[in-house]
């Protein structure tokens, strides 16, 4: 997104391939997004808004403004991605590796969304600027409107071996671990 802020978390989709069908609203039935030139997203679901082609032509900000309070239901599949990969995403880890599966379920409205879903990860490593090497991390993550739950977490920090569970709460300011 060329308006996105400077500086922002969010990665910048580099290519895309989709297949929509355009009528009473959008359907995305079979497309990808490659990140970073290293993640691949399977995409698939529906924005319920028919596209106007016309206003698009003559008016696009008006066009934007008129999408951005259409509801939304995306399903985005991330299947056996290996961390080295996502790593990309996160310049400052070293020496990551391990795998990712999980999907993303975004619902809302395009200027609202809101993302749910599950993500795993397998015999992870990674080491972050000096820090102790995080080895054999297992995490499985639950994701809700305004918080991330940790079901299952476990790692080695150095020799030591470290298990947790609990939620990440999101929302204005820092994120908050209960």
């Amino acid at each position: 997104d060329p308006d996105a802020p400077e500086g922002s978390a969010l990665p910048r989709p580099i290519q895309a391939r989709t297949r929509l069908t355009l009528a009473e609203d959008i359907r995305v039935e079979s497309g990808s997004v490659l990140l970073e030139d290293c993640v691949e997203l399977s995409l698939r679901g529906r924005i319920g808004h028919a596209a106007d082609l016309a206003l698009l032509a003559r008016d696009p900000a008006a066009a934007r403004e008129e999408l951005e309070g259409s509801e939304i239901e995306v399903l985005a599949e991330l299947a056996s991605a290996g961390l080295e990969e996502l790593s990309a995403l996160v310049p400052e880890l070293r020496d990551v590796a391990g795998r990712v599966d999980g999907e993303l379920r975004f619902g809302g409205t395009v200027g609202a969304p809101v993302v749910t879903g599950d993500l795993s990860v397998e015999d992870g490593v990674a080491r972050y600027r000096g820090a102790p090497t995080i080895e054999s991390l297992q995490l499985d993550l639950h994701l809700e409107e305004g918080q991330v739950r940790v079901e299952r977490g476990s790692l080695e920090l150095g020799a030591s071996p470290v298990t947790f569970e609990g939620n990440v709460l999101l929302g204005q300011g820092d994120p908050r671990i209960d």
